[in-house]
């Protein structure tokens, strides 16, 4: 980020601190995040035992996840929108009071639809408001040194992933289910604190001299208008953090507004306001239905994994103990691929898709295995190779948007949240369906294996129309 600034005379750059209080902001995130995102991996095992005692533990499990996942992604335009009204650490904020309180609130849980409410809907409310603020502030602060960042940042939460579930197994066997979620309640309040260092980026931009000659501008150029109307907003003394922090990601086309202002007064309010919410134009592209829907699949079918793996290993025979070693050693295995990839990205660089594409494969045959041969050492050798698909998914997920839409990313991601919200509900109906019908737990990993399936024979197809039959179409 950067923008003009002018003085007698002399022109001024004013660019991304790139470190500074930015190194602050990115403990503060880590705290929201390892708080928020991280403990969803210990909610089987916290909840999991009580919920069987009334209803089916995988149905009930899945129910609840389901509307924690819808919620969270859906809160993806809730955020968007308040972006553009509000600053990061305000909805940040926001979030954690609202994600402090479902924590608090599932301490009490009474059944299952209160514990829908408390942690399905609070928490992944609070969740969503949380993560977009913390991506769009570290989006903010870092320019050069961005990858690093989010490579470091992403290596200190998959740490604190493979601590969670033996610190939880630890707290269970003290404290029992209620303690434990009370001391987990203790820990979200972190998120408030760290919400508290999400500060302007206005407020720590670097001032660096230009030369003379070394701007130039254009009575066309989009990036031209904007650093002017961004400059204007910081010679304002009165303007408001919001103003500077989300002008660049909301007035993504001036194309856009000008539509705006042809429009009739009542379309012009609707036009506008999905305007700015999202540019919808990339809905008009088969390629992007096709991505979008593709890891909107696979990322609802890795999180449900991540979440009935502790019960489905409980159920075909494994003890606690095995169950903890097991999920320290899938998360241990997922933060040692980030590292590995934090250090390759350095030197060697490739398409995100494709790598995406050819991890989703290796891992349909992965989970197949993992989901038929139960004994002891394939099981440890099968959960390391899934702890590093699971961080490849995470890792490419959104890289892949950000290279196929550099300049509509805002858009393309949080429509891209919209359709994993949508495929959070239809994947926890079918497999509640398909539990009730067979009784089988392998059955439910076996469907959450088929859309990843699903995913790569699209996505291959796609390619293979445009290396092939497209080319020569347009040849």
């Amino acid at each position: 980020m950067s923008s003009l600034k002018m003085k007698n005379d002399v022109k001024y750059e004013l660019i991304a601190p790139d470190g500074g209080w930015g190194h602050i902001l990115n403990i503060g995130g880590i705290l929201m995040v390892g708080f928020t995102v991280v403990p969803i991996s210990s909610f089987a095992l916290i909840f999991g035992p009580y919920l069987s005692t009334f209803y089916d533990e995988i149905s009930a499990t899945t129910t609840v996840y389901s509307v924690f996942s819808t919620s969270f992604y859906a809160t993806g335009l809730l955020a968007n929108f308040l972006f553009l009204k509000l600053s990061f650490r305000k909805v940040a904020v926001m979030g954690a009071l609202i994600y402090c309180f479902g924590s608090f609130a599932s301490i009490f849980v009474f059944n299952l639809q209160f514990l829908v409410f408390s942690y399905g809907i609070l928490q992944g409310i609070g969740t969503g408001l949380i993560v977009p603020a913390v991506i769009v502030a570290t989006n903010e602060y870092f320019d050069h040194r961005k990858m690093v960042v989010f490579a470091v940042c992403q290596a200190v939460v998959a740490l604190l992933s493979m601590i969670y579930p033996g610190f939880t197994r630890l707290m269970l066997d003290n404290f029992g289910f209620r303690g434990t979620q009370a001391i987990f309640a203790a820990l979200s309040l972190h998120t408030i604190l760290g919400a508290l260092t999400l500060q302007p980026v206005k407020w720590h931009m670097k001032k660096v001299l230009l030369n003379k000659g070394e701007h130039t501008t254009g009575s066309t150029s989009y990036s031209s208008t904007l650093n002017e109307m961004e400059s204007h907003q910081l010679l304002d003394s009165n303007a408001s953090e919001k103003s500077f922090d989300n002008k660049e990601k909301h007035f993504q086309s001036l194309e856009s507004l000008t539509n705006c202002h042809k429009a009739t007064p009542q379309e012009n309010r609707k036009g506008c306001f999905l305007q700015n919410l999202f540019d919808l134009s990339i809905l008009k592209e088969a390629t992007y239905w096709n991505i979008a829907v593709g890891l909107s699949l696979c990322i609802t079918s890795e999180m449900n994994l991540m979440a009935l793996m502790p019960i489905f290993l409980s159920n075909v025979g494994f003890t606690d103990n095995e169950i903890t070693l097991l999920m320290t050693i899938y998360f241990m295995s997922d933060l040692i691929t980030k590292i590995i990839i934090s250090v390759i990205t350095l030197f060697w660089k490739f398409k995100s898709r494709y790598v995406f594409l050819g991890n989703i494969a290796i891992t349909v045959a992965l989970r197949i295995v993992f989901t038929e041969i139960n004994l002891y050492w394939w099981t440890i050798v099968l959960t390391a190779f899934l702890g590093s698909s699971r961080c490849i998914i995470q890792l490419s997920h959104p890289m892949v948007l950000a290279e196929l839409y550099p300049k509509q990313f805002s858009s393309a991601y949080s429509l891209c949240m919209v359709f994993t919200g949508i495929s959070s509900i239809i994947m926890g109906s079918i497999m509640g369906l398909v539990k009730y019908k067979t009784q089988s737990d392998a059955m439910v990993l076996h469907v959450l294996t088929f859309v990843c399936l699903f995913c790569a024979i699209t996505w291959t197809l796609e390619l293979l129309y445009k290396r092939f039959v497209f080319k020569n179409v347009k040849k």
